[in-house]
This record gives structure tokens, C-alpha cells and sequence, in this order.
């Protein structure tokens, strides 16, 4: 091949052998070595078996490397990726773990298998904490890049390989490749992408000097969407996932369905917030300076909201969050669109649900006495109901966490003949259990009407009366036995190797609100508002999405508990009787 992959770490293993006679496994490793170095591979492939079938020792690693190196020279594929994926996934701290993926990608090279291959070398980058391994795989990566692959293959891998340092490394190479066959504009798509979407990856910096000396026009000045989340990528180590990873895997997705249903394209910046009004106020003053910025999604914490809120406040670019529920933030920020319903929209909708749709007029109300969201949603539905001509028979308050509400139950028992409901929002899902059991010992048999929390709360089957008859809101619901739903969960699972969760579906679906509102044009950012407020219908999994002059979202679910199972009753929407 000319470029052959020389890594093999046999002396270093060897030389630090402490010589120990009295220890028998550095001694059958002694005798293993030397078999293998005098290429007599059935010898030493059991002494190597042996050992790392033994107690865990400090040669049960570099036993099983050996195993998977053997493997590999005697053309036994099946049984060295046994091997080796026992030292990938039982021992990941391994100093191994370089030579036995760069031993997978010199077999896979030399039996020309150079998508394999290079698939081993990312995974090289990805874990390595050599630089000197970290930079042998990229060059060797790049090698093979140029002289064996294409774009189709490349693609395949970007949608395989999807943590950020190999996507990068990936798009570095696959941008480099298009340099190689005079496509510039498929490298700028690549460079473009990489300086964007991974500021602080090791090939921003080269993917931006090649942008340069494109100096290529700009074919697309008027289809980007900004989106502004905190931690939008892994930490450090890969492992953990934060909840904006997955809503920005929805937006991505979103967007990617978009384009290719659409000939103009629309483009993404991404830009990481941190969670710090500094970066923020950065991030702002760099889409100042760009007009193809149609919107903005995110960030999605109501403090963090705000503080991006107040810094854009003099911007004229819409800005939806896919899930801040803050009460009062579109009345003071006239280009802010909330996708997540308000606590006071809440109270509003149930009230409205219970008097139109339940026939209802005479509620009783329970809620906490701590304040917060549910005493919010509980006012709220008060003054709802009241304004739509119901009436509250009697509004009590009980302290969360308590063991005791006999006094307030009984309260509800000496009026229970006048009530034809029950309506608790709950600040705390452990309270619902304790609630429905003291109902249920007063023999209190009411229809209960909640907020969101009954979703996640336990005891209902201690309780079955009462749970059967318990109807709530709740901005998300997700049918998993709904064939659409599986079809599409399959589909997204294929590329990004991650579920269809909720907080992918929060993502997903306002980014879908919002490119429908673009009607597979280009409108500036003043048609594309009046455009989102116009009262347009978006129907998502998670929940719809419509929007008003007052730009927060009109839908909730409806959501009841049956017989053991949460069933959709409907998506409702305020103001529709």
C-alpha cells in the first residue's frame, strides 16, 4: 500500500514485564510472546486464551489484544471482533485500546475494506488521549480518504458516525476530497458546516482559511436559522446528554426533512450559549450581522429566555422557544414566540375544557398553598372558569409533602353533593397518591381534573375508582403504539441513533412550525412573523402548535388515565368554541 499502518506496541509490552519468576502469569505471558514473535500463532493464541480467561490480572488486557491480533493474522475476522469488543466494552480504560483499533483498521485496509477501516481510525480519534495516535489516524484517515473513497460513502458514515469529533473529522475529510476532485462548492458546504456548527472543533480553524481561498459567492444570503441552545454538544468525555442535545437533534432533523423536499435550502448556525449572558450578548452582536437569519429557536429555559429576550429586545428577528413555560413573556417582547404553553394559558384551557367540552359548572379546587407554577395555573383557571359563567363551590389550599389533608377532604365531603368536579394541579407528583387515598377513605367519587404532574405521578392503582376518573393537561404526549409514530421513530433512529423522546419532539416540531411558516419560500423576518401569528395550525407528535397576535401557543393535551393506561382524549384548543 505504501502507507501500511506501523503500530504495533509488542516491545513496549515487553519491556515492561517486571521480572518476577514466582509470578506463573508473567511467565506463560513471557512464553506467549515469544511464541507469537516466532510466529507460531496456535501456541501462543491459547497461552494468550488462558491468561485472559483467568481472574482479572494485570495481563488479562494485553492477553485479550493479543487474542484479537492473532485472530486478525490467521484471517479470523469473526473471532478477533469478539475479542476485541470484550476490551472495547469491559476494560474502555485500557491503554490498548489504540493498537486494537488501529489493528482492525490495518486488517480492514489491507483486505480492502477502507470504509471499515476508516470507521476504526474515527474511533481512534474519538477516545485516544495520545495526540501523536490522535494525529497518525487522521493522516492515515486522510490517505485513504483520497485514494479509495467518495462522497456516497462518506455520507453513509456521517449519518453512522454521529458524535461531534468524528462528524467533524468526517466533513474535514470529506470537504478535502471534493478539494481533490474540483467540486468547490460541495467543500464549501462541508467548511461552511464544520466553522458554523463546531466552533471549538479541531478542524474549525483549517475549515475556515479554506473558506477563504474558495472565496466562493454566497449562493444562500437568505435561509438561515439561528438556534441558540445551552450545551449543545457532549461533554468532554461523550457521555453525557443534556436535554438540548436531543431538542437540537429535532431541530437538525427538521431541517434536514425540509431540504430535501425543497429547492431552497435553509442552513443552521448553531451557536452553544452556556448558559452565560456574556455569551449571549456574543452571539447576538454576531447575528446582528447577518440578515439571511430569518429566526431564531431557542434557548429553552425560561431564565435563560429571558436574559436572551432582553438582549435581543431591540432585534427585529423572531424568536421561539420550544419549551419555556414562563408566564408574561411575550407581552413584553413583541417578536418572542412561546411554543410551550404558559402556566396561565394552562388554568385558562382547562377551565374552558371542563365548562365547553365537560359540560361542567360547579368545580371544587385543591392546590398547593407554597405558590408557584400550580398556584399560577390554579388562579388562572379560577378566574377563567368564573369569567365563562362557572362557579368555584369552594377553593382550598394544603401544604405539599403533607401526610394530612383530612381537614380540607373533609371540607370537600360537606359539599360534595354541589361539586361536580375536582380540579388539583399539583406542585409536587408525589402529592397525587396521597390525595387519592384520602378522597377514596372519605368516599369522595368525583371526575379529578389536573395539570401536567398527574403524567408522571404513582398510585393510581391503589386507587382505581378515582384514577379512572382523572383527566389532565399536559403539553406532551407521545402514542408509542401509534404506527406513524413507530414509523417515524424508526426513521430518526437510523440516522441519528438516538430515540424519539420528548425533548426531540419539542425540537422537532417547532422547527417544523416554523419552515412551514416559510411556505417553501424566502420571506424576510417580518412576513415570516406575520406569517407564524397568522393562526396557522401545525399538527406535531407532541402537541400542535398555532399561534395568535398574542404568540403563545393556543393547544394542549388532553390527556386521561383508563383502566391502567394514559389515553389522548384530544388536542385542545383555547378559544375554539
Amino acid at each position: 500500500m505504501g502507507y501500511k499502518i506501523l503500530f504495533i506496541l509488542l516491545i513496549a509490552v515487553v519491556a515492561i514485564l517486571p521480572q518476577n519468576t514466582n509470578d506463573n502469569i508473567t511467565t506463560e505471558f513471557q512464553i506467549g510472546i515469544n511464541l507469537f514473535q516466532s510466529y507460531q500463532y496456535d501456541e501462543a493464541l491459547r497461552v494468550f486464551t488462558r491468561i485472559a480467561d483467568e481472574d482479572l490480572n494485570q495481563r488479562t488486557t494485553a492477553a485479550i489484544l493479543f487474542e484479537g491480533k492473532i485472530d486478525l493474522l490467521q484471517s479470523n475476522e469473526p473471532e478477533a471482533l469478539v475479542a476485541f469488543n470484550k476490551l472495547f466494552m469491559e476494560y474502555p480504560s485500557s491503554k490498548y485500546i489504540d493498537e486494537a483499533h488501529m489493528s482492525l483498521a490495518d486488517y480492514y485496509l489491507e483486505n480492502s475494506m477502507y470504509g471499515k477501516s476508516l470507521i476504526q481510525l474515527c474511533s481512534l480519534i474519538l477516545n485516544t488521549k495520545s495526540p501523536a495516535n490522535d494525529s497518525l489516524a487522521r493522516s492515515i484517515g486522510e490517505k485513504i480518504t483520497f485514494l479509495h473513497l467518495n462522497n456516497n460513502i462518506l455520507d453513509s458514515l456521517l449519518t453512522t458516525l454521529t458524535s461531534p469529533r468524528d462528524h467533524t473529522y468526517l466533513l474535514w475529510l470529506k470537504g478535502k476530497l471534493n478539494l481533490l476532485k474540483n467540486n468547490p462548492r460541495k467543500a464549501k458546504e462541508c467548511f461552511t458546516e464544520i466553522v458554523l456548527n463546531y466552533p471549538r472543533s479541531v478542524e474549525k480553524n483549517d475549515a475556515a482559511h479554506s473558506l477563504i481561498s474558495l472565496n466562493l459567492p454566497d449562493e444562500n444570503n437568505g435561509s438561515l436559522l439561528g438556534v441558540i441552545l445551552p450545551a449543545y454538544q457532549k461533554d468532554t468525555n461523550y457521555s453525557r446528554v443534556e436535554p438540548s442535545v436531543e431538542i437540537l437533534e429535532g431541530i437538525k432533523f427538521a431541517v434536514s426533512e425540509y431540504n430535501s423536499e425543497n429547492n431552497n435550502k435553509i442552513g443552521l448556525l448553531i451557536r452553544d450559549s452556556e448558559r452565560k449572558t456574556e455569551k449571549i450578548k456574543g452571539i447576538k452582536e454576531e447575528f446582528d450581522k447577518l440578515n439571511s437569519i430569518k429566526a431564531i429557536i431557542g434557548p429553552v429555559y425560561s431564565d435563560e429566555v429571558k436574559t436572551a429576550l432582553e438582549i435581543f429586545k431591540n432585534s427585529n428577528i423572531p424568536i421561539i422557544s420550544p419549551t419555556a413555560t414562563e408566564n408574561d413573556l411575550t407581552s413584553s417582547y413583541p417578536n418572542f414566540f412561546q411554543a410551550n404553553p404558559s402556566f396561565i394559558l394552562r388554568g385558562e384551557i382547562m377551565a374552558q375544557y371542563i365548562y365547553f367540552v365537560e359540560n361542567k359548572k360547579k368545580i371544587a379546587l385543591l392546590f398547593p398553598e407554597e405558590g408557584g407554577s400550580s398556584s399560577s395555573v390554579a388562579n388562572a383557571f379560577k378566574n377563567e372558569f368564573i369569567k365563562l359563567g362557572g362557579k368555584i363551590i369552594i377553593e382550598l389550599t394544603y401544604s405539599s409533602n403533607s401526610y394530612d389533608l383530612s381537614s380540607q377532604i373533609s371540607k370537600i365531603q360537606a359539599r360534595v353533593k354541589d361539586i361536580q368536579g375536582l380540579y388539583v394541579p399539583l406542585a409536587d407528583k408525589a402529592d397525587a397518591s396521597i390525595i387519592l387515598s384520602q378522597l377514596e377513605q372519605q368516599g369522595i367519587n368525583l371526575t379529578l381534573y389536573g395539570n401536567q404532574d398527574w403524567l408522571s405521578a404513582k398510585g393510581f392503582e391503589s386507587s382505581s375508582t378515582l384514577s379512572n376518573q382523572l383527566i389532565f393537561t399536559s403539553d406532551y404526549f407521545i402514542d408509542y403504539d401509534d404506527p406513524n409514530y413507530q414509523a417515524f421513530n424508526k426513521t430518526f433512529y437510523q440516522k441519528t441513533h438516538m430515540d424519539l423522546t420528548r425533548n426531540v419532539l419539542y425540537g422537532y416540531d417547532a422547527a417544523k412550525f416554523v419552515l412551514a411558516s416559510f411556505y417553501g419560500g424566502d420571506p424576510d423576518r417580518q412576513a415570516l412573523k406575520t406569517a407564524m401569528e397568522s393562526g396557522k395550525v401545525y399538527s406535531g407528535y407532541h402537541n400542535n402548535i398555532c399561534f395568535d397576535s398574542e404568540r403563545v401557543n393556543k393547544f394542549l393535551n388532553i390527556i386521561r388515565y383508563r383502566d391502567g393506561k394514559f389515553q389522548l382524549v384530544d388536542k385542545f384548543r383555547i378559544g375554539e368554541q
